[in-house]
């Protein structure tokens, strides 16, 4: 594991630790269940870790909310185009 990959893990690590638990309550009041929550929040959170850019933040919770709208927009499109297409909708990725 190379200097770069290493300090991004900690980067997400550091993170996850300061914010997950207000991500997943944020989430909880916009999502329909507290299963789909902790879903969205890991989804969220794993694709973090298969980032390839470095990861910068200054407004940590700002950059995970529109992680978020990203997410839910993404979803919506292709449940759309499943359901026009009839096919069962791919997984959703962020970024």
């Amino acid at each position: 594991m190379s200097v770069f990959q290493e300090s991004e893990q900690q980067t997400i690590s550091n993170l996850y630790r300061q914010h997950h638990t207000w991500l997943f309550r944020w989430l909880r009041g916009k999502v329909e269940s507290t299963e789909s929550a902790a879903d969205i929040s890991h989804d969220i959170f794993v694709t973090l870790l298969a980032r390839e850019e470095q990861l910068v933040l200054t407004e940590p919770r700002a950059f995970l909310t529109t992680l978020f709208t990203t997410y839910s927009f993404s979803y919506c499109i292709t449940h759309l185009l499943s359901l026009v297409n009839n096919i069962k909708p791919p997984a959703v990725t962020i970024l």
